[in-house]
């Protein structure tokens, strides 16, 4: 009896491990068909971005001077790099016979005045006709607009600055001959000064007028700061790019027109977005897709992705917060793979 109840005894125990071997071989199954990876759940946040640019220091304004008419100079009115005031004179060309012309249709209104004065009064005695008198009139109105003509002319041979700033190098002297096309110096306004850059188009949504950008130069240490007034309405066909000028105030002196400009223009926008490592991306025909966890299930999600840096990517569309996006193993991923999370 004892040994009957043995055998029954170790039949059991048997059986048992038997059972208990046979589910842990197909846990092991399990475990050996799924891949481990590294995971990032989605969750918004402020993604920090600055690009470099290069541009370019403009004068805020800036002409060369050039006469309306030829002629020769009579006067030099100005000293090479001294600051001017709008509306001074600048250089004189020689006018005298323009001056002669205007002396003698002065006199000729005198006298046609005097007799229009003249034939009025007979014409209100009945003395003369209306034609005779009308004629005197066109006679005198013809004498004004030839008086208007020649003034016009005489301010021609003067040129007065635009805008208060700086005379540069003067390339004439008095007495020489200069024409429409002889450039007598430049003239420029250097405080404020502007700056001048493109981004590309990818970037345009970032532009607003009075946006801060930083900047630096090769002649001095220090950073300066300009606001964003103005970029052009379209985008560059050739360039693929958008051209933007800001404002920068110069009153010591340090920023010269035409000099090289290194630029910081912070991209950063101000609401949260979904950002992801750029390691989680994956290029595809057209597009891009990322992988996902769901149900334990490896899912292939397509995006649409905007501002890069070197370790990060903005999710603009396909993704949600709280999705679970792989970062490794994807060279062999697939659509269903079984896959589990790294302990972090």
């Amino acid at each position: 009896m004892y040994k009957k109840k043995f055998i029954i005894y170790l039949f059991l125990v048997i059986t048992i491990n038997a059972c208990n071997k046979g589910k842990k071989s197909d846990n092991l199954s399990k475990k050996s068909t799924e891949i481990e990876v590294d995971v990032h759940i989605v969750s918004p946040k402020l993604m920090k971005h600055q690009i470099e640019i290069n541009g370019s220091i403009l004068s805020n304004e800036e002409i060369e001077l050039r006469p309306e008419v030829s002629g020769r100079i009579k006067n030099i009115l100005f000293k090479e790099g001294e600051v001017v005031n709008k509306g001074q004179l600048l250089i004189k060309l020689i006018d005298d016979e323009l001056q002669a012309q205007l002396q003698k249709n002065e006199l000729q209104i005198q006298l046609a005045s005097k007799e229009e004065f003249r034939k009025k009064e007979l014409l209100s005695i009945k003395g003369i006709s209306e034609m005779e008198y009308d004629e005197i009139v066109h006679q005198l109105n013809s004498f004004k607009s030839e008086r208007a003509i020649i003034q016009a002319m005489i301010s021609k041979t003067e040129i007065f600055a635009p805008f208060s700033g700086i005379i540069g190098i003067r390339n004439v002297s008095e007495g020489a001959f200069v024409t429409n096309t002889t450039k007598i110096a430049t003239l420029q306004q250097n405080n404020p000064v502007k700056i001048e850059f493109s981004i590309p188009e990818r970037y345009v949504s970032i532009i607003k007028k009075g946006k801060k950008i930083t900047f630096s130069t090769a002649s001095s240490e220090k950073e300066f700061i300009a606001n964003i007034y103005a970029f052009e309405p379209k985008i560059d066909l050739t360039t693929r790019s958008v051209k933007i000028r800001a404002m920068a105030d110069n009153s010591d002196n340090l920023l010269f027109p035409g000099s090289f400009a290194k630029i910081n223009f912070d991209l950063t926008k101000e609401n949260k977005s979904i950002v992801l490592p750029t390691k989680a991306i994956i290029p595809i025909l057209n597009g891009e897709q990322v992988f996902i966890i769901k149900n334990g299930k490896a899912v292939a999600k397509r995006v649409k992705s905007g501002l890069r840096t070197k370790d990060e990517i903005e999710i603009i569309e396909g993704l949600y917060p709280t999705d679970t996006v792989v970062l490794s193993g994807l060279i062999q991923m697939k659509e269903g793979t079984s896959l589990r999370a790294k302990q972090q």
